[in-house]
């Protein structure tokens, strides 16, 4: 075999194990702002475990759908693919990170606002696969969201007691996936959690955060800009 077509086969060899690890193992993702309670900068590149949720088949890679294995534990650390993209595809949307703060069937108390009234402490209960769920005003609006962005439901916003779906009136509703709810439920600060998307499906946990890699600090310039003292920190 001509020596130039071994380095070619070489090459697209290295680039398809590269491409299967990061499919099926391993990723990395670059963080664009700070979170502060988990002790993250802008400029960190996060190291993800693909599989620490089970094992993804190659079956998985011609449909736009990852079904975990096992759910997270409640504390977890995760990425998930952001739900308020309006990139069709799931697995091309941008990449988030949060704590998993809920599994399906718990319930969390959260803030409510509704004509410049704030509710605090309301009661939700996380979505679980084919457990109806009552509805109440209160959860109404979560309820319908995720209806409307993850179960592909014709949702009637307009309606005040009773939650229509596909034209009918239900007093409960029941879910074609398990739900996560990520972020601190307490907190009132704005960071990019549960509290601003609502509830995320299951599918859309990309995996488990380990530690950062490196970390940047673009304020910085080029030659002073890596942060030598967030290199390969673990993260809990």
């Amino acid at each position: 075999m001509k020596s130039w077509l071994k380095i070619v086969i070489t090459f697209f060899t290295a680039i398809l194990i590269a491409w299967l690890t990061g499919f099926l193992l391993i990723f990395q993702t670059l963080l664009n702002n700070d979170i502060p309670e988990m002790g993250l900068q802008k400029g960190d590149r996060i190291l993800v475990n693909r599989c620490a949720y089970g094992m993804r088949s190659l079956i998985e890679l011609f449909h736009d759908y990852n079904s975990p294995k096992q759910l997270p534990q409640k504390g977890d650390l995760i990425a998930f693919y952001d739900p308020l993209s309006t990139i069709k595809s799931i697995s091309s949307r941008p990449v988030n990170i949060g704590r998993c703060t809920a599994l399906p069937g718990d319930t969390v108390c959260f803030t409510w606002k509704n004509n410049n009234h704030t509710f605090k402490h309301q009661k939700l209960v996380i979505p679980q696969k084919g457990i109806p769920i009552k509805v109440e005003p209160y959860n109404k609006i979560i309820l319908a969201n995720a209806l409307h962005l993850h179960e592909n439901k014709n949702v009637c916003w307009d309606c005040d007691s009773v939650l229509v779906v596909d034209g009918k009136r239900l007093k409960s509703v029941c879910f074609s996936q398990d739900y996560l709810w990520i972020g601190n439920t307490e907190s009132t600060t704005l960071s990019y959690d549960s509290q601003l998307f609502g509830l995320i499906p299951t599918s859309h946990v990309a995996g488990k955060i380990l530690c950062t890699t490196f970390s940047f600090d673009s304020e910085q310039p080029f030659y002073r800009s890596l942060r030598l003292n967030r290199c390969f920190i673990p993260l809990h």
